[in-house]
């Protein structure tokens, strides 16, 4: 869970220090590397104080983490904060703090959210990077709650493993077991195993860990290849339809079986978008060579490299995503459905990250949803 916690704050733009109940640092992401000067190696398990050195126009200390293990959430709401790195250098930031709980609802730590204000941000842009900030320490903050759910989801996979694995062992004790129900509870127990390693296995996916197996593929070819499978796992109601633009054949290098994953998910999404009415799911291949305007209209595309990329787009007609929504489409176990956990979607965020990828999502409520994940080609 704590490697989950730590990917979970990579991506984020703004500069994230997390620490303990004691005030010593549990983690810094990489912008908070870049504005504290420091390295994760060095920072953790030191005071807090030692690093976020922050005064007010006045020269008064503010410390925003003691304000956050009593309990309250504080936000930066102006520019008359700075900040002086361990190495003497003055920064002028904005920033916000909430406390960090524990299934008890005990304060368990901190995380402070920073982002330098530079002398060409606007006022109307400093009123939007702080609603942006109050949104991402709103979500931060949930992390303790999102891990509690996890540990539910758990333990009532631990009790089922339990139960059955007891009924195991007392039916082998007996001078004549019943071995038809002794399979039926080694199968249960074979089963909760299965569903613990896959829920697993979606959180690590959804913090963007690298792929296992590197390869050259044909992105066109594992889509057609793909879609038997996934027609077969459909409601009959639905339709799946291939459409290839431009290159035959599309190459790059990426993990096939990370990208089936994503397709999968993405037809499932699409499909639960109809509910049960008839639809058409059309799954695309093309080629687009996107400038860094355009990259930074994906989500986890602001970062990348201007080049050829290989588009796989997934596209219904069905419900759409509500406008509320939309901000939230790609955080971990956020779901419009009832239906799931809500960690499709950051799943392929997830993955789009490990191939230096990102996701372009344009959905209307009522009219639709288009997703494409968007991978750089070889």
């Amino acid at each position: 869970m704590q490697k989950w916690l730590a990917a979970t704050v990579q991506s984020l733009g703004d500069a994230v220090v997390s620490v303990d109940r004691d005030g010593r640092i549990k983690h810094i992401n990489p912008m908070a590397e870049a504005l504290l000067e420091v390295s994760r190696a060095a920072a953790v398990c030191q005071p807090v104080q030692r690093l976020l050195n922050i005064t007010d126009v006045e020269g008064a200390r503010v410390d925003p983490v003691a304000t956050a293990l009593a309990g309250e959430t504080l936000m930066a709401l102006n520019d008359n904060h700075v900040l002086m790195t361990p190495a003497g250098v003055e920064r002028p930031v904005t920033f916000s703090a909430s406390p960090v709980r524990d299934p008890l609802d005990e304060i368990d730590g901190a995380v402070v959210v920073l982002r330098e204000r530079r002398p060409e941000d606007s006022e109307g842009d400093s009123e939007r990077l702080l609603t942006e900030r109050l949104a991402q320490a709103r979500r931060l903050e949930t992390i303790g709650s999102i891990a509690r759910g996890v540990a539910h989801d758990f333990n009532n996979l631990f009790a089922a493993m339990s139960g059955n694995a007891d009924i195991a062992l007392e039916e082998l004790s007996e001078p004549q077991p019943a071995l038809n129900e002794l399979n039926e509870s080694l199968v249960e127990i074979r089963q909760a195993i299965n569903k613990g390693a896959e829920l697993c296995r979606r959180i690590v996916t959804s913090g963007g860990v690298a792929p296992t197996q590197m390869l050259e593929i044909g992105l066109t070819e594992l889509v057609s290849d793909s879609l038997p499978g996934m027609q077969a796992s459909l409601n009959p109601k639905v339709e799946l339809r291939i459409k290839t633009d431009g290159p035959t054949e599309l190459f790059l290098p990426a993990d096939p079986l990370a990208l089936r994953n994503a397709l999968q998910l993405l037809v499932d999404n699409a499909a639960e978008a109809y509910g049960d009415k008839e639809g058409v799911i059309e799954i695309s291949v093309s080629e687009a060579t996107l400038d860094a305007t355009e990259l930074s209209s994906l989500a986890g595309g602001a970062k990348l490299e201007p080049g050829r990329f290989a588009l796989m787009t997934v596209a219904d007609q069905g419900c759409g995503i509500p406008s509320h929504a939309m901000p939230r489409v790609f955080d971990p176990f956020f779901t419009t459905r009832f239906v799931g956990r809500g960690l499709g979607l950051a799943q392929v965020l997830g993955i789009a990250h490990s191939h230096q990828g990102g996701v372009k999502l344009e959905s209307k409520e009522g009219q639709g949803t288009t997703i494409s994940l968007a991978l750089p080609c070889a």
